[in-house]
């Protein structure tokens, strides 16, 4: 992950105490493959998703679903 990643506000769509998410694909350049992701930053997705857009499951579907969106979010 760059350090040059872009803030992006949205209203949760459930309650947590965390402030910050990350989306990964915030940042410019092509954006990675969820196969191809470090765990951790796979971690981020299914969270920022969750919170985001209400993902329930965090299957592959989902999180491909999700990708589109959360790269919209971006631009």
């Amino acid at each position: 992950m760059d350090h040059d990643d872009r803030v992006i506000y949205f209203v949760k769509k459930s309650l947590t105490f965390r402030r910050e998410f990350i989306n990964p694909f915030a940042n410019e350049g092509d954006p990675p493959a969820i196969d191809n992701m470090r765990p951790e930053i796979r971690k981020e997705l299914i969270d920022y998703c969750h919170y985001a857009h209400g993902l329930v499951q965090a299957d592959l579907r989902s999180l491909h679903r999700c990708r589109d969106q959360a790269i919209g979010d971006a631009n």
